[in-house]
């Protein structure tokens, strides 16, 4: 009897998603070591590699993977732009994958989920991960081993790094100056 679409998929999901997880966990351990531009290239990769998880296990209704795989993204996204992954966000990210193992099978049915993105959602006030482009780094003694940064000097004396500050709420309108006239024609 021939395969529903649903069952084709599914399969595709699986053989694809292992791919990827494969990836993803080689890469976690090839940035432990990694430096420079073969940090950066690699961590970019990652970052890819989750977003296209991300996207499949939405496709398949895979919704708690992509939810962590969301997470993990915006994690890897922070790292991207900082240039640099600390060790906690390197051991959140591991725990992640390890996860989603089990999650894009279909057999989490054991995994934490609000806990695996609240770890995800917390080393974001690391400030090796959330640094201002302005802000000095915080001390190298109060803060986590980085993975990819070089150690500088100027770290020793610099001030912690200041967290951004959300954004201002916009000022509420009246909707009736929102609305636009219609034409005569419409009914």
């Amino acid at each position: 009897m021939p395969q529903s679409i649903e069952e084709l998929l599914l399969e595709a999901f699986a053989e694809e998603s292992a791919e990827l997880l494969g990836r993803i966990s080689a890469a976690l351990v090839d940035l432990e070591h990694a430096e420079g531009a073969t940090f950066t290239a690699r961590l970019s990769d990652l970052r890819r590699d989750v977003h296209t998880l991300k996207g499949s296990a939405g496709a398949v209704g895979r919704r708690e993977a992509m939810r962590l795989c969301h997470a993990a993204e915006d994690r890897l996204g922070d790292a991207v732009r900082n240039g640099a992954l600390a060790a906690t966000t390197l051991d959140a990210l591991h725990r992640a994958v390890n996860a989603l193992e089990s999650l894009c099978t279909g057999a989490g049915s054991d995994v934490d989920l609000d806990a695996l993105i609240d770890a995800l959602d917390q080393v974001v006030a690391d400030p090796a991960d959330k640094a201002d482009a302005g802000a000095a780094p915080a001390p190298a003694v109060e803060s986590p081993a980085v993975v990819g940064a070089t150690p500088s000097a100027e770290d020793s004396d610099a001030p912690p790094a200041r967290l951004p500050q959300p954004a201002p709420r916009p000022q509420e309108t009246d909707e009736s100056a929102l609305a636009v006239p219609l034409p005569s024609f419409w009914p």
